[in-house]
């Protein structure tokens, strides 16, 4: 068994693939207009995806995270 895919949801599209994408070098392998995000994560896939206005928001001071390991270069 091994992770196929995560989704990450958020009000700032843009900006959460900016940091995936030039601080933690990950490569978009799919975009979905204005609506997401693919991105590669080795044998997975991480899925950035645009909020809907009516979704409950993450709870502030949530504890909830993701951790890669990447390589310094």
């Amino acid at each position: 068994m091994h992770v196929h895919h995560v989704a990450l949801r958020t009000d700032d599209l843009a900006r959460l693939e900016r940091f995936y994408v030039d601080v933690l070098g990950f490569r978009i392998t799919r975009r979905s207009g204005e609506r997401s995000v693919w991105l590669d994560a080795g044998e997975a896939i991480v899925m950035l995806e645009r909020a809907d206005p009516d979704e409950p928001k993450i709870p502030e001071g949530s504890r909830e995270f993701l951790a890669f390991a990447i390589t310094a270069d």
